[in-house]
């Protein structure tokens, strides 16, 4: 839990990337993937999480990955990569919370611009900016 500041400057620094491009870089993913290998690492060494814990807390991600492969990149495999990562960093509960917050946002946010007809059914919308967003009050929400 000792990184999750670094965490969420990797996932702001993410999210204003997806608004830009509606691309996740590399860079971004690598960072989270570094985060996460410390997190295990520190974790092992001071004995305060269980590796299944950890290893639990990527399930979000992982389920974001097949949410992509299934619905054709509606959610990127970028996004899917990027909490896999984090979720460990985050823990189990943050990114539970983040996911289920972010989709249910997003899920507002794109029925008001169809219903404004801002957007249409095909309109890609960057998903990054809600997990941000739905972080940064999991992270004040779980002390």
């Amino acid at each position: 839990m000792m990184f999750i500041i670094p965490g969420m400057m990797v996932l702001l620094f993410a999210a204003a990337h997806d608004v830009r491009t509606k691309r996740i870089p590399v860079s971004a993913i690598t960072a989270a993937a570094l985060l996460c290998v410390l997190t295990v690492v520190m974790s092992a060494a001071s004995g305060t999480e269980s590796m299944l814990r950890l290893l639990l807390a990527g399930m979000p991600g992982a389920l974001l990955l097949i949410i992509a492969f299934l619905s054709r990149e509606s959610v990127g495999y970028g996004d899917g990569l990027l909490m896999l990562c984090l979720g460990p960093v985050f823990g189990l509960q943050r990114t539970l919370f983040c996911v289920a917050v972010a989709f249910f946002v997003t899920a507002l946010t794109s029925a008001g611009l169809l219903a404004v007809k801002k957007a249409g059914r095909y309109t890609r919308i960057p998903f990054v900016p809600f997990l941000a967003s739905a972080m940064g009050v999991a992270a004040i929400a779980y002390r």
